[in-house]
């Protein structure tokens, strides 16, 4: 057994109550090459604040192991992050799981407060060869 097994339920616990405080629960997530997939339902899809997107119940956040998408002050923070040594084997794995939870849920929404991280991740979306649409301060993921 991992000797992380008890650091990786409790980061899981605190994942699952950060979600929790803005109507979201955690369905699924994932680390892949350093980052943390996590997909949120929305639990009060007429409350489109905090972190909902309009179109969806669903949201990915796609965030750097350690930092937290609920964390509003994160949005702003501009972190550099070393390429991974298989950076093809990680976008794969990325695609292979958000094509995964479409396929299960349907459209899935990624945003972000800051406009530049949305660029980015419209960037990623497209390398990873995924069906999108963008709004300005968000995407849906999935839509035909």
């Amino acid at each position: 057994m991992s000797q992380n097994w008890y650091k990786n339920y409790k980061t899981a616990k605190i994942v699952e109550e950060e979600y929790k405080s803005f109507n979201h629960i955690v369905v699924d997530s994932v680390s892949i090459g350093g980052y943390e997939l996590v997909l949120a339902k929305n639990e009060d899809p007429k409350d489109l604040s905090g972190m909902a997107i309009p179109g969806t119940d669903y949201q990915l956040a796609l965030q750097q192991e350690n930092y937290s998408a609920t964390n509003l002050d994160s949005h702003d923070v501009k972190t550099i992050k070393d390429m991974p040594k298989n950076p093809t084997e990680v976008y794969d794995a990325m695609k292979s799981k958000i094509q995964e939870w479409v396929g299960k849920y349907g459209v899935i929404g990624v945003g972000s407060m800051n406009p530049r991280k949305v660029d980015q991740y419209e960037k990623l979306i497209r390398r990873l060869g995924l069906s999108y649409t963008r709004d300005d301060d968000f995407i849906l993921i999935g839509v035909k």
